[in-house]
């Protein structure tokens, strides 16, 4: 979803909305709404010299790759019930198949606590969690798939505030 009408904010050269505009348009979706998306990253315009750079980058013929094996992964694990994909569990499901270690349960008391997630923030964290886990070809959920899941939630809401 775009931050504003003409989808330019916060790119204040090429926004040519007001900021009442900006601000009335925002104001549209609600927390509960925003707790409602598994993901929310800033997409950032890229620089030439980062599209000229010659610097090897990851092809789509491997991200392919990465992601039919972990669509694989997701077939093996909910070979013989109703689920196909992560996105499908539910809360009993997160339970069950995103069970965590010590260190990763502390680490999401502090998370929970810190950013004062609901429920349903935190199951759909272990869930985007259990997805990068299993396009690193990883049975366990880690502290590290943790932190990049709470970072794809964008819990400051910069824009909606």
């Amino acid at each position: 979803m775009n931050p504003c009408p003409c989808g330019f904010y916060p790119d204040r050269e090429r926004c040519r909305c007001t900021p009442f505009e900006v601000k009335r348009y925002l104001n549209r979706v609600s927390g509960p709404i925003l707790d409602r998306m598994d993901i929310c990253v800033e997409a950032m315009p890229m620089a030439f010299a980062d599209m000229t750079s010659g610097r090897a980058e990851e092809t789509s013929a491997q991200v392919r790759e990465r992601v039919m094996a972990a669509r694989k992964r997701q077939e093996r694990r909910f070979a013989g019930t109703k689920l196909h994909f992560n996105a499908d569990m539910g809360a009993g499901d997160v339970k069950r198949y995103c069970a965590l270690g010590k260190a990763e349960l502390a680490y999401m008391e502090r998370m929970f606590a810190a950013l004062q997630l609901s429920a349903r923030a935190y199951h759909r964290i272990l869930k985007v969690a259990r997805t990068i886990a299993d396009l690193g070809g990883s049975d366990r959920i880690g502290e590290m798939h943790l932190a990049e899941a709470i970072c794809y939630r964008q819990s400051d809401h910069k824009y909606w505030n």
